[in-house]
């Protein structure tokens, strides 16, 4: 299980898509090769997550049961540790869906410290 060290306390800041998969699932691969390949127009660029992280229930069942996954593929957009959006199965439209919704920048404040959460190119602190 060390894939599941993915899980710590950076892993809750910023804005993330988590892809939860299966081992051997077709659905799986066709639906990351999608998301990959997805056509977005450039008004709706801005909205896409941060970081897309890929965890395999059968290596990290604890995530399936703490984010409730009955269905894989599950496309999970997360902000700040919080579910803010969910996409399940093989689905074009919920796979687009998820990837380009805004995020409101309320919803993008670190919660402890009050402050916005700065993107990693940016050096203020």
């Amino acid at each position: 299980m060390e894939i599941c060290k993915v899980y710590d306390e950076s892993f809750k800041n910023g804005d993330k898509l988590v892809v939860f998969t299966k081992e051997g699932c077709p659905y799986c691969e066709e639906a990351k090769k999608k998301l990959m390949t997805i056509q977005i127009p450039d008004e709706l660029v801005e909205n896409l997550p941060k970081e897309i992280v890929d965890i395999s229930i059968d290596e990290c069942n604890n995530f399936a049961d703490e984010f409730d996954i009955k269905v894989v593929p599950t496309f999970v957009r997360l902000v700040n540790g919080k579910e803010y959006g969910r996409a399940e199965g093989y689905d074009e439209e919920g796979i687009r869906w998820i990837i380009t919704m805004k995020i409101d920048e309320e919803v993008l404040e670190d919660e402890e410290e009050g402050e916005f959460v700065e993107e990693e190119s940016s050096n203020n602190k």
